[in-house]
């Protein structure tokens, strides 16, 4: 390939829109990381901020009523009393999940139709619509429980989320 050859690559439309979504993408992932080292890090500097449950990768939702443990995360939070919060709106709490969990939350609830106001976890008119569950909206995330190399972010270091199944937080807690 020689110079010319180059220079008309790079004037092409295609190429262009290949390296503004090889951008995009970096950057997108780089902030969701940022974003889940920072609430975690968080949490780890409250006491009883951070909860450790064991979590097995993959379960048998008839034998462990994970969706409850969750809920009642959230109900703790909602029901924060102090000089700034008179309770916390259930739709101000949000839950991230790596998708094993999700999957299975989903599957434990489908018997009981009365809980789910709306199930949406893929994209929909270029928007992330989160699962609403019971009032608690339930986003999966590819992240958790999962190595993000530093080759698909900006960052120069990697992010380590293996461990880490769901985070749980009021939406002012970033």
């Amino acid at each position: 390939m020689n110079d010319t050859d180059l220079a008309r690559m790079k004037q092409d439309p295609i190429y262009r829109a290949s390296i503004i979504n090889d951008a995009t993408t970096a950057l997108a992932t780089s902030l969701d990381c940022e974003l889940f080292d920072l609430l975690i890090a968080t949490a780890a500097g409250r006491k009883d901020a951070m909860i450790e449950m064991q979590i097995p990768k993959k379960y048998l939702p008839q034998e462990i009523d994970i969706y409850f443990n969750f809920a009642d995360i959230a109900t703790s939070i909602e029901k924060i009393v102090n000089k700034y919060y008179r309770g916390i709106n259930r739709s101000e709490i949000v839950m991230i999940v790596d998708p094993y969990l999700y999957t299975r939350i989903v599957r434990a609830l489908a018997g009981a139709q009365m809980l789910f106001e709306k199930t949406l976890s893929f994209i929909q008119n270029e928007a992330i619509v989160a699962a609403k569950i019971s009032g608690i909206n339930i986003i999966r995330h590819p992240f958790l429980d999962n190595y993000v190399d530093n080759k698909v972010s900006y960052e120069k270091g990697n992010y380590n989320f293996r461990g880490i199944r769901a985070i749980i937080y009021h939406v002012a807690a970033p």
